[in-house]
């Protein structure tokens, strides 16, 4: 990369060097995490998040920059967290990312200058009360997602059909946006059909845009390079057994205002694999991994997945963790924010010999 890049993270914390370097170096680890330097190669997203996940590249604007097309008020949010994990949404997110990067590559080669960013064609119509249920603080994960790995990301965000709840939603969107990014965010107005092609050619829009193309089923939507979301059938929905019933699991508490770890014996040869299945009955948790390692006296914790809100009462949580150093492993279902609820915990972990169980108090 160069020095270009590296401003992008500069001006993203307003020129602070060690708050840069900070998101930098946790760029580096989400990128390793999710497989975004080859994920336009080796990714196959999950048949529900293509088929009902809005949005899609179509075109350029009038400065050769990629555009996509996004139907966010078409989103189904509930029916998408019980078919997909949280982090495989995120996942599928930086799978866009990482096309309009390429797409923004490609033309910089293609017409002789920097071309590295997106503009986004934010369609508004049908959002509604139901966008604003309460795990729908994915949609504040994916923004978070995309200004700390992609700073500088968008070129412009162009509004569309804002409906009456709009100054609401916004609101609560704004405080995930850095500054930069709120100063590209244009609302147009009843006209927009005629204020979007001061921005985009009409060869650039699909008719249902005011512009005019079709796809190759002679759709005036285009449909088939852009997906308008819809509804989710509950045939995507995540089958579950009743809760504590799944074969080889386990079921203990999480007390309020706690946090509980699961420990393991010591590690003393590496490569060893972690592997975790559970869920909560009611309400979310946090989880994350830590190694504990002894320095002369000290005990030393290690973070090795920061911890993070799950919805885990929507959708089994599964995953896995390569322990390819000496140490403690510990996982960590934190509780700590929440004062009034305890969270039933439904667990199946393998890797990890003689487990035992120790609730701590919360960093609050």
């Amino acid at each position: 990369q160069d020095d270009y890049f590296l401003l992008k993270w500069l001006q993203a914390t307003n020129f602070d060097v060690q708050q840069a370097e900070d998101i930098f170096r946790q760029s580096l680890w989400v990128r390793k995490k999710f497989g975004l330097d080859t994920i336009l190669e080796d990714y196959k997203p999950p048949e529900v998040l293509e088929k009902y996940d809005p949005g899609g590249f179509f075109g350029y604007d009038k400065e050769g920059f990629p555009i996509f097309i996004d139907p966010v008020g078409k989103i189904d949010f509930k029916g998408l967290l019980h078919s997909a994990r949280r982090e495989e949404v995120l996942r599928f997110k930086g799978m866009h990312a990482e096309q309009g990067m390429q797409l923004a590559k490609d033309q910089s080669k293609k017409l002789g200058k920097r071309v590295d960013k997106v503009v986004t064609i934010l369609d508004m119509e049908g959002l509604g009360m139901k966008h604003l249920w309460t795990p729908e603080i994915i949609f504040f994960q994916v923004l978070h997602f995309y200004e700390s790995n992609y700073p500088g990301y968008w070129k412009q965000i162009l509004v569309i059909k804002a409906p009456a709840l709009f100054p609401v939603a916004y609101s609560l969107v704004k405080p995930f946006l850095s500054e930069y990014t709120r100063g590209q965010i244009k609302v147009l107005g009843s006209d927009w059909k005629k204020e979007l092609q001061e921005y985009v050619d009409e060869d650039n829009l699909p008719e249902f845009y005011g512009g005019k193309c079709r796809d190759e089923k002679d759709d005036p939507k285009c449909a088939t390079k852009i997906c308008y979301g819809g509804d989710i059938p509950e045939s995507f929905h995540v089958a579950q057994k009743p809760f504590g019933e799944a074969e080889g699991t386990k079921v203990t508490v999480v007390e309020r205002g706690k946090i509980l770890e699961i420990r393991g014996d010591h590690i003393k040869v590496g490569l060893c694999l972690i592997r975790w299945d559970f869920r909560t009955k009611e309400n979310d948790v946090g989880f994350g991994l830590v190694k504990k390692s002894t320095r002369k006296v000290t005990l030393y914790d290690f973070p090795q997945l920061p911890i993070q809100r799950v919805d885990s009462h929507l959708i089994p949580e599964q995953g896995c963790f390569k322990c390819d150093k000496t140490g403690t492993y510990v996982l960590r279902f934190d509780n700590s924010y929440s004062w009034i609820r305890s969270k039933d915990l439904e667990y199946k972990i393998e890797g990890l010999a003689n487990m035992s169980l120790v609730t701590v108090k919360g960093t609050k």
